[in-house]
């Protein structure tokens, strides 16, 4: 397992992600979830996000993990917890390439392949076993569901879900905002703010 820019510090997982947490380990010191009490794991539950400043008085070694899957919501958790204080990490599995870039408060789970010269911008979340291929570049705030697989010179604008197991062809964009369902094959550009299920994938109608 790697932390960037918080290897030997102790974390505080936020949202309760259980294979997050179990994949970390013994560095999460504390949980803030609103959902939650006690203790997940051995884990102590702080509280919710309101937590969180007092918390950090008391506790200023402390970096936040941030576990949320919904993009906009991590957006504003990010905020709340303090952006560029927010801890990176990378599965000990993952199989990240060192000619990668990857930027700050980004999550990759276990079984994740990140190719040469991808671009994971600030906040951006890769979940177990998703796979980006060469010279994809993803937005702030992106999230990647478990099994998805991005082919390459895929871009994906800021705050977008792939959802698990969707397949995205290559040279594709994925607008701003947009959601590619479950198990979606694309194979055509997403618009911004679109949500797109079935393969080949197509947008679901409005009412």
């Amino acid at each position: 397992m790697i932390f960037q820019g918080a290897e030997a510090l102790p974390l505080a997982l936020v949202g309760l992600d259980k294979d997050l947490l179990d994949t970390v380990g013994s560095r999460i010191v504390a949980i803030f979830d609103p959902r939650a009490n006690g203790e997940i794991c051995g884990v102590p539950v702080i509280g919710g996000d309101d937590a969180w400043p007092a918390y950090k008085v008391s506790h200023p070694s402390v970096k936040p993990l941030i576990a949320i899957d919904l993009p906009r919501l991590r957006r504003k958790l990010s905020a709340h917890y303090g952006a560029e204080d927010c801890a990176t990490f990378i599965a000990a599995d993952a199989k990240v390439s060192r000619h990668a870039m990857i930027g700050t408060g980004v999550v990759i789970q276990r079984g994740v392949y990140v190719s040469a010269d991808v671009e994971l911008a600030d906040a951006v979340r890769i979940n177990v076993g998703a796979q980006i291929h060469h010279d994809c570049r993803l937005s702030s705030f992106v999230t990647v569901a478990p099994g998805a697989l991005l082919m390459g010179s895929v871009r994906v604008g800021r705050d977008a879900y792939i959802g698990a197991g969707a397949v995205v062809r290559q040279g594709l964009t994925i607008g701003e905002g947009a959601v590619v369902g479950a198990g979606a094959v694309v194979t055509r550009p997403v618009a911004a703010g679109v949500t797109v299920v079935g393969a080949p994938a197509k947008p679901i109608a409005r009412a």
